[in-house]
């Protein structure tokens, strides 16, 4: 597409110079910043419109009132899309009924979207690492550039999923 570029190793996009904060999917914020599922699971196949919102407000009460500096592509898709479940699974086992399962997965229906990560373990690992917590988040990038202050979002971020990065046993 004409003035959009992705980074394929950093799962970020970038249309008219400005960086993508969040992907809609039929105006809903389905993914909550994270680019890396929308890029990895949507097909272009499946996609009838592409629309880039600049000064995007999840709360915006007047048309044309700027009330942040955030950009975000919204996607359209078509009927193809509907009724598939896509995504990634990962499940492995040892000695003595151990187990690790880790699922990340993108639905799509007539009426609902879901987009999910699912991890279980009984081997007393993280759940999530400080890298899953920043792709929830849309990347590093994201979290420094969103907001008034980087670091109040970093803080309430680590302490949202502070309760899944820790070693269990």
């Amino acid at each position: 597409l004409p003035n959009i570029t992705v980074d394929e190793s950093s799962k970020s996009i970038t249309a008219n110079g400005k960086h993508i904060s969040r992907v809609l999917m039929d105006n809903q914020d389905l993914f909550q910043g994270n680019t890396s599922v929308p890029l990895e699971n949507l097909s272009s196949s499946g996609i009838n419109k592409i629309d880039v919102i600049e000064n995007y407000s999840e709360y915006s009460i007047y048309e044309g009132f700027k009330t942040t500096n955030e950009t975000v592509i919204n996607i359209g898709v078509d009927g193809s899309m509907r009724n598939k479940l896509k995504g990634d699974l990962e499940v492995s086992g040892g000695v003595l009924n151990k187990y690790n399962i880790r699922n990340s997965s993108l639905y799509i229906g007539k009426k609902s979207m879901f987009s999910g990560i699912l991890t279980s373990n009984n081997i007393g690992s993280q759940l999530l690492n400080f890298q899953d917590v920043m792709a929830f988040s849309g990347g590093l990038k994201n979290v420094l550039i969103s907001g008034d202050n980087p670091m109040d979002n970093i803080m309430s971020m680590m302490d949202t999923y502070s309760s899944f990065i820790n070693n269990r046993k």
